[in-house]
């Protein structure tokens, strides 16, 4: 029969489970605060910060900075708000999943709002304060007068399709100041050390390594409209640079060298570029045409403003938006003698998808590169999707897989496995071929001109896998010692003491602060908005920018 295992056997018997470096993302993170509420005759008392837990994630996504003190006081999540409302009932919206974003605007104890943008964590509750939600709230602070909600516009990138970029995302404040929003991690800027989200743009022009005279001289760009000066970077000379000043939200200001990146695919660098005659922004997870030029081949065949992009030559156009905008210009933008071939975009409309077959006929103002021929992108292998099964699509281009390039080195270096039998000759095997899943597949070959690996079936000659063979990123082991920058900002002036006169402060990560009665922003002015270059561009904003900053995790009502 069955009994109850007895106490000395369940010790016995005891399974600990410990998180290893998997990565695997955890489902449900917080933010790494723990809040308390206040108590009244009717459970509607301001919901306080009791404890900002040490090296959680909200500490981690404000650079350890004391941005969000104690007892300040939680007035939205994610844009709803939630002030003095049961912390019960809006406690689930702190949770999501591992390095998501979570929004959140708290008051001080002057009644000054602020905005912080949170990548939720993992959170060490044995850092967790047992009686953080003993602590008193403040005898005399200022009250926050709730305004009635407004919508907010929803933060629209405009995708760069100029075929040059410095890897920097802009978004215009409330205040008409041009911030950076984001950093493309694999482009120019994250490669110099010190820019950071939130940080305001001043000056921008040719870089010092331009030959004289410079075509684009470093000028006041101080609340100037993105399309005013976007040119030195789309109209400028690829792998030559551009120098940017920023000042940061404690009034010093630094300079900071970045390189123009191409992103068209190219093989020599002096080709003459066309793209097709769409402007696109990204919504969220959509990409939408927000303007089609007049003449260009789009219009022609009935493209229309408002139309949703699925597919471009069968490659999905969802995702991360600096993937997306690099691919976009490898498929949408190309030297112009080739331009006589037309791609095929996807589009969801209100009657249901439509392809269309569009030619590139608008010509890019870019330079020619002055540097050595560039390898032709083609050879540069593209992130694995894992929508493709092996053999779907990969014989267009080299695509990762380190999956399946493990799965097919586990037989080819098995001691036991048995070369195949050949077919003509079944007393004789196979020397280049193995068997893999029951198929038989000719041993990987590097190609010596682009020194991709191939893997093909024997029979049918299908392609299994097209990639980076043995260079697979994820294979490789990494030097913890080795620096990703290249190089540094300049430091030109030092933190004002008190308030900076001459910037107020940005919506920007890692907060944003301004008045509880700030009178809101009248709406940016109609008009296609323009990228210039990794610029994502948006009307005013209330929300801080997308990169350096989402948190989330807590305790005793923790998040």
């Amino acid at each position: 029969g069955l009994r109850r295992p007895t106490d000395r056997e369940q010790r016995d018997r005891e399974v600990f489970i410990v998180k290893g470096n998997t990565g695997v993302k955890l489902p449900n993170c917080g933010v790494g605060i723990v809040f308390k509420q206040d108590f009244d005759d009717y459970g509607t008392g301001w919901v306080r910060v009791a404890q900002v837990v040490p090296g959680g994630p909200a500490k981690k996504s404000l650079n350890d900075e004391d941005i969000i003190k104690v007892n300040d006081r939680i007035v939205e999540v994610n844009g709803e708000q939630v002030a003095k409302q049961p912390l019960h009932r809006w406690v689930s919206k702190l949770k999501g999943p591992e390095g998501s974003s979570c929004v959140l605007t708290l008051g001080d104890v002057h009644a000054e709002l602020y905005t912080c943008n949170i990548l939720r964590g993992h959170v060490d509750q044995a850092k967790v304060d047992p009686n953080a939600d003993k602590i008193a709230p403040p005898l005399i602070e200022k009250p926050i007068v709730l305004q009635a909600r407004k919508i907010a516009p929803q933060k629209k990138y405009m995708v760069n399709l100029y075929g040059v970029t410095c890897g920097i995302s802009f978004v215009t404040n409330s205040e008409g100041e041009v911030v950076i929003d984001h950093l493309n991690p694999d482009g120019p800027a994250a490669k110099v050390e010190g820019i950071s989200p939130g940080d305001i743009l001043r000056e921008i022009g040719d870089g010092p390594d331009t030959p004289t005279p410079r075509e684009f001289p470093v000028r006041d760009v101080y609340k100037k409209p993105v399309q005013e000066w976007m040119n030195v970077i789309t109209q400028g000379m690829p792998e030559e640079k551009v120098q940017f000043t920023f000042e940061r939200m404690n009034g010093s200001q630094y300079e900071a060298i970045i390189e123009r990146e191409i992103l068209a695919n190219v093989k020599t660098g002096q080709e003459e570029l066309a793209r097709v005659g769409l402007h696109l922004s990204k919504h969220g997870q959509t990409v939408v045409v927000d303007h089609v030029e007049q003449g260009s081949d789009a219009q022609k065949v009935g493209i229309q403003a408002g139309y949703q992009l699925l597919t471009a030559n069968n490659e999905p156009m969802t995702g991360n938006l600096d993937k997306i905008q690099e691919r976009m210009n490898e498929i949408l933008v190309a030297p112009f003698e080739q331009c006589k071939t037309p791609v095929e975009l996807l589009f969801n409309t209100a009657l249901g998808k439509i392809k269309f077959r569009v030619l590139r006929d608008v010509r890019l103002l870019c330079k020619q590169t002055r540097s050595k021929p560039r390898k032709n992108k083609d050879a540069q292998p593209i992130p694995f999707y894992e929508g493709l099964m092996p053999g779907e699509g990969i014989p267009e281009r080299p695509m990762c897989n380190p999956a399946l390039w493990k799965s097919l080195q586990d037989v080819l270096k098995d001691p036991n496995a048995v070369p195949p039998p050949d077919p003509r000759n079944p007393q004789q095997a196979l020397p280049d071929a193995f068997i893999w899943r029951g198929r038989i597949l000719r041993k990987p070959v590097v190609k010596a001109d682009t020194g991709m690996t191939s893997v093909q079936d024997y029979n049918t000659d299908e392609y299994i896998y097209w990639g980076p063979g043995e260079q697979e990123p994820s294979l490789l082991p990494t030097d913890p010692t080795k620096s990703k920058f290249t190089s540094r900002v300049r430091e030109i002036r030092e933190p004002t003491k008190g308030p900076n006169p001459n910037s107020v402060k940005p919506m920007s990560p890692p907060v944003q602060r301004t008045p509880a009665q700030q009178t809101p922003a009248p709406p940016s002015p109609p008009g296609p908005e323009r990228d210039a270059g990794g610029v994502g561009m948006s009307g005013p904003q209330r929300v801080a920018p997308q990169q350096q900053a989402p948190v989330q995790r807590a305790a005793p009502p923790a998040a």
